[in-house]
């Protein structure tokens, strides 16, 4: 450290040496100082805007549109003095986050018919998707149980400690089981069963949490493209559109996979990372097509979200499966009022692998065409 630093930085700028550990940039020793210098005024955060800049820029270039080129010559206008305009800048960046936020909502899926059967490629739309992983009902039995519990516990004669119900305590417990069906139902996405019950560790195991995930759900974006080389059928989910999905309820937006079901509060990240981390645009979501992560808040006292469609992906060669599974989607929806959006996978397929024998038909027609009239 003496060899880069020097004795009278170590001596009187230590406070120099941890900022150029933590910023160092391929620049002269000297450079960096002035840097360093300059920043000295600015907090961490400020600061990291400032180094993330070019991050900003590009990110709205990926936008393109009339008000993320303002916000582009708005930074350009400041280039020269960046330091005294940082309040603009933090304004700069607040803008951006309601404007990616936009971007991915306007670019959403939004089916018009009661059931939507895709078929052909040329009819798939980008979607934000949340695929049904586990089976709702095995959390039944653990709400139930906790309603009686709570029953039982509200007794004025603590010495009654039978399992049994009373009459009255039968027809309350009928009367609050009503909410374990809406607390179950996957389509019902502004509540959830998850809670802090559930422990997680850090990625070093050295540390364990409980973590609260109960007012997020986790998406992930799909382009048009998708099913066109992913085929995966007998998978359901929900996906949203403008129709539920207010824009403030995105709380994160990641080109990659940042596991947060550990909760919000405890991602694993260098703060200088976290703009790039979580504030990603449409265009870098679907740059890693259906491994991005859109974490949503499910509820805020300005909105409720709410699945646009029930989606089911099939593969039309199985007809006996595709009833089972059709049935199902369809009850789902009759049951909460919903749309249906039904991808035949294989049907899809089909329809690509004929487009491109034609397209290739054509060029090679084209070909000895023009070698004939040669």
């Amino acid at each position: 450290m003496i060899g880069i630093y020097g004795n009278e930085n170590i001596q009187n700028n230590f406070d120099f040496i941890l900022y150029d550990l933590q910023n160092k940039k391929d620049s002269t020793l000297e450079e960096r100082k002035k840097i360093y210098l300059e920043q000295k005024s600015l907090n961490k955060n400020q600061i990291d805007k400032l180094n993330n800049l070019d991050k900003l820029v590009d990110k709205l270039k990926m936008i393109n549109s009339s008000e993320s080129k303002k916000l582009i010559d708005k930074i350009d206008s400041i280039s020269d003095d960046k330091i005294r305009n940082i309040s603009t800048i933090e304004d700069i960046y607040i803008e951006y986050e309601f404007l990616f936020r936009n971007d991915i909502v306007s670019h959403l899926f939004r089916p018009t018919e009661k059931t939507t059967l895709i078929e052909n490629f040329t009819d798939l739309k980008p979607q934000l998707l949340h695929i049904f992983l586990r089976n709702p009902e095995k959390f039944r039995n653990d709400l139930e149980n906790k309603i009686l519990d709570g029953i039982r516990s509200e007794r004025k004669d603590k010495s009654n400690i039978s399992k049994e119900l009373s009459m009255e305590e039968q027809k309350e417990f009928e009367r609050r089981k009503m909410i374990v069906e809406p607390m179950i139902d996957p389509t019902q996405v502004n509540y959830s069963y998850d809670s802090s019950e559930f422990v997680y560790s850090d990625k070093n195991e050295f540390n364990w949490y409980h973590s609260d995930t109960s007012n997020q759900i986790a998406t992930s974006i799909y382009s048009e493209n998708y099913y066109l080389h992913h085929f995966e059928p007998w998978i359901m989910g929900v996906g949203f559109n403008q129709e539920g999905l207010a824009p403030e309820a995105i709380a994160l937006s990641s080109d990659r996979y940042l596991t947060t079901n550990k909760g919000l509060n405890n991602l694993e990240y260098n703060q200088s990372e976290e703009f790039n981390l979580t504030s990603a645009t449409y265009s870098e979501l679907i740059s890693n097509d259906g491994k991005s992560e859109v974490v949503l808040f499910r509820r805020n006292i300005d909105y409720d979200t709410k699945a646009g469609y029930v989606f089911l992906t099939i593969d039309s060669s199985n007809q006996q499966k595709c009833e089972e599974y059709i049935y199902l989607a369809k009850e789902m929806c009759d049951k909460n009022n919903m749309k249906l959006v039904i991808y035949d996978l294989y049907k899809i397929r089909k329809s690509y692998e004929d487009y491109l024998k034609k397209e290739k038909n054509y060029y090679e027609n084209g070909n000895i065409e023009t070698k004939r009239t040669r």
